[in-house]
């Protein structure tokens, strides 16, 4: 590892407010924290297929941004949360077994509890959500990589990955920064360098399949919120996926000039965080 990823990864471990939560089956899941957990609001942030949410959410800077107790999650095997499964797998009904004790813990601390999920983190809220809604105030679902003809769910489709997907370099944790003059040089590679050391070998996903859920299912209110260029989450299958939610309150923002990280980007960050805080102000 190259120094200033030294540097980087121990940055977290000295900054972040780190939370441990043991699930049933005894594996210990990882959090970190806002500065400030005292309000009776609260909002859980749940990261992407790639980088876990000391990089995404507390490098960013967007944990503190949201007006609330901010708590980001660790899927198994990312970040804090190094164990993998004994087949070095995640599978997605893992992830929303581990959310729904999470958000259980949650709200055994606060009175609402909002959720905000991440590209395939708001796969994972839109299960949970479809299935235990009564565990969620108000949802927000960013950059989702949902797709109405299901291809989201098909191990063979657009996300389909060799196994192992092996060590990440700066240049891969880099990637997703690709509209020019979006983000300056210096912020980009505190990023990178962050989630290098936070994650130096990608996660490998398996069983997507059981990503497929009914959106009409979900009934809590709920922002559908993306880039405007984002490749992933483009503006025509964002709408479709507002349309066939249950939720009977339900609102659409596109994020101008960004991508899949409008989170993370100089200038629409601010607008990201303006429309999520706006949203869950209204609960």
């Amino acid at each position: 590892m190259k120094k200033s990823a030294q540097a980087a990864a121990a940055l977290l471990c000295a900054s972040a407010r780190a939370l441990s939560i043991t699930a049933k089956d005894g594996y210990k899941l990882s959090l970190i924290t806002s500065k400030d957990t005292s309000t009776d609001d609260a909002v859980l942030l749940l990261h992407g297929r790639t980088w876990s949410s000391d990089p995404v959410w507390g490098t960013t800077g967007a944990i503190e941004e949201l007006g609330r107790a901010a708590y980001a999650m660790d899927f198994r095997g990312f970040g804090r949360t190094q164990e993998r499964a004994a087949d070095g797998l995640l599978r997605p009904s893992t992830c929303a077994s581990d959310l729904c004790e999470v958000l259980e813990y949650l709200r055994g601390k606060h009175a609402r509890v909002h959720l905000v999920g991440w590209s395939y983190g708001a796969l994972v809220a839109q299960l949970v959500c479809a299935a235990r809604g009564e565990l969620v105030d108000r949802l927000v679902l960013y950059g989702s990589v949902w797709d109405e003809a299901g291809d989201y769910a098909d191990d063979a489709g657009r996300f389909e990955a060799p196994a192992p997907r092996g060590p990440q370099t700066l240049a891969d944790c880099t990637s997703d920064f690709g509209l020019p003059g979006s983000i300056s040089e210096e912020d980009a590679l505190e990023f990178g360098e962050a989630a290098l050391a936070a994650d130096p070998h990608c996660v490998d996903w398996a069983a997507l399949s059981e990503f497929e859920v009914d959106v009409g299912a979900i009934t809590c209110p709920t922002l559908v919120v993306h880039g405007a260029e984002d490749p992933y989450a483009p503006a025509a299958t964002q709408k479709k996926l507002l349309d066939a939610l249950g939720s009977r309150e339900k609102h659409y923002v596109s994020i101008p000039g960004s991508d899949h990280v409008s989170h993370a980007l100089t200038l629409p960050k601010i607008a990201w965080a303006r429309s999520v805080r706006d949203f869950l102000d209204e609960a």
